[in-house]
């Protein structure tokens, strides 16, 4: 009986301490990473532009079974762009452009990240 609850003891100490630390280093989103796809973008009217919040856990990984809200809002090239899909609870934002160059900047803010992002999106000429 006594080796018995110590065992007992001894697996759920065990499991509470794997799931704390499953937790903390796998399943809490540390900070956000911006990805813009594509990363040359060309001023023509069929070419779009994905952004796109991903969280991060401590180990630098996409966090699992999580998503980072964000809100999007585009302050500087308003005019050479059109907003096709906004989807602020998965921290997506989808942009065409409307084959004008110009440099699109854009603010993005999460719950997860302590200042907005800005990030530049320069369409570059369809000339070579």
């Amino acid at each position: 009986m006594n080796n018995a609850f110590k065992f007992f003891s001894l697996a759920i100490l065990v499991l509470f301490l794997a799931g704390c630390i499953l937790y903390y280093f796998i399943f809490n989103i540390y900070e956000i990473e911006i990805t813009v796809s594509p990363k040359i973008v060309f001023a023509d009217p069929s070419c779009e532009i994905q952004i796109e919040i991903k969280p991060i856990n401590a180990l630098g990984w996409k966090v699992p079974f999580r998503t980072a809200t964000g809100k999007f809002k585009i302050v500087k090239g308003i005019n050479i762009v059109e907003i096709i899909k906004v989807k602020e609870d998965v921290g997506m934002f989808i942009l065409r452009s409307k084959g004008i160059e110009g440099i699109i900047g854009i603010y993005i803010e999460s719950d997860f990240s302590l200042f907005p992002t800005y990030v530049e999106v320069s369409l570059l000429s369809k000339q070579v």
